[in-house]
């Protein structure tokens, strides 16, 4: 239900009859928690802890962590690094994290190229920080991406 309440369709729909669906604080808090939680998801495959999760929101709001602070620290977070990542599974869970969609042919060739020849993680994590995608998914989400 909160999916539907928060999402920006319903609120636009609602400023279209003047109506206020919510507060702007409890949408900034959801769109920060609806972030957070995609890395969860993705990077650690498992729901936010409510203490972590907590932690990563409130960072979040008082301008202490940044969108590439969050994605940076959970990529090379120890329960990451312990799932043993291939270079292919690697770019996947990148590319659902930070773009929200598959592994085009292309791209996902060219980067397990770069990483044969010799490019680390860390290259490869800059990318994705840096990639248009990943700066339009932290403005949806409302964040500064650096």
């Amino acid at each position: 239900m909160n999916s539907f309440i928060f999402a920006l369709e319903f609120n636009t729909l609602c400023r279209q009859y003047g109506i206020r669906a919510f507060r702007d604080e409890r949408l900034n808090e959801y769109l920060l928690t609806a972030f957070v939680s995609r890395f969860f998801w993705h990077c650690l495959d498992r729901d936010p802890d409510p203490v972590g999760l907590n932690g990563w929101v409130k960072g979040l709001q008082n301008g202490n962590l940044k969108g590439s602070d969050v994605a940076t620290e959970f990529v090379f977070s120890q329960e990451f690094l312990n799932r043993d990542t291939s270079a292919e599974e690697f770019l996947y869970i990148l590319y659902a994290a930070f773009f929200g969609r598959e592994p085009d042919a292309a791209g996902l060739q060219d980067w397990l190229v770069r990483l044969e020849a010799g490019a680390s993680r860390h290259d490869v994590l800059a990318g994705f920080m840096y990639a248009q995608e990943f700066y339009n998914l932290c403005q949806e989400y409302k964040i500064d991406p650096y």
